[in-house]
């Protein structure tokens, strides 16, 4: 009664606690309900990915699967009995409250259904374990976006997906919707701030055109952002006046 995963005539996984779900295709042996989860998250993982990058993309982004599986292993959640997740099932909201403009770009969200993810196959219970998986995945996230992109084909990915994550966080700590880290400087909202939202608004103008042409976190960034901007030339005359920033902003988070 507590085994979540099972094989079914066509030999493919299924997940108990989701049956609506696309069963998964398995080969080999029947192997216990620990490694057919670790299957389940392989699968889900990709798929998430391919929001992020693209589906056509999985040769690009395939290595950075692999180090978010190792880094599961690390962890020692792929050691949890699986029964810790029915009774301890995940209703799809994290506890984590969203406090500026960065926990809305792409990578955030990505990273919120990776959590998602974690806390619906290994249980949503308190504790350091996914808190530490979140943040270790973040960090390779970040440095495969930042640095491993820069010398390949898809510079342009990297691009937007660090110009959104650096211009909100620069925002925020200026906002104080969030702390600089401790010894850096807290700048203050300045016209060089402002021209680089500025600029953000300019991509999110380009991707809400031609919003098949991006990453679907990256447009469900653009349609926040579109909803707590706006620029100059968008506001009417009397709201204008002299020392208006370049930008007119909203509240950066809900």
């Amino acid at each position: 009664m507590n085994q979540r995963f099972i094989l079914n005539e066509r030999e493919e996984i299924i997940d108990k606690l989701n049956p609506g779900g696309d069963p998964i295709p398995y080969e080999g042996d029947f192997e216990d309900d620990k490694r057919l989860r670790e299957l389940v998250f392989q699968a889900r993982l990709r798929e998430l990915m391919g929001r992020l990058f693209g589906p056509s993309k999985f040769y690009f982004y395939r290595k950075i699967c692999l180090a978010f599986e190792m880094v599961i292993h690390a962890s020692h959640l792929n050691t949890l009995d699986p029964a810790l997740a029915i009774q301890n099932r995940f209703d799809g909201t994290l506890k984590r409250k969203k406090r500026g403009l960065s926990d809305f770009t792409s990578l955030s969200l990505f990273i919120d259904d990776v959590e998602r993810l974690l806390r619906d196959l290994y249980g949503d219970v308190e504790g350091e374990a996914i808190e530490r998986g979140r943040y270790s995945l973040w960090s390779i996230l970040k440095s495969f976006v930042g640095v491993v992109l820069g010398d390949s084909v898809e510079c342009n990915v990297r691009d937007g997906f660090c110009m959104e994550y650096d211009i909100a966080i620069e925002y925020d700590e200026a906002s104080g919707f969030i702390e600089p880290p401790e010894g850096y400087p807290h700048y203050p909202i300045d016209d060089e701030l402002m021209e680089n939202v500025c600029s953000l608004a300019d991509r999110v103008s380009e991707v809400l055109k031609n919003p098949s042409a991006f990453s679907e976190y990256t447009v469900e960034f653009a349609k926040y952002f579109a909803g707590r901007f706006k620029k100059v030339d968008e506001v009417d005359d009397d709201t204008k006046s002299t020392d208006t920033p370049a930008v007119i902003a909203g509240a950066a988070a809900n």
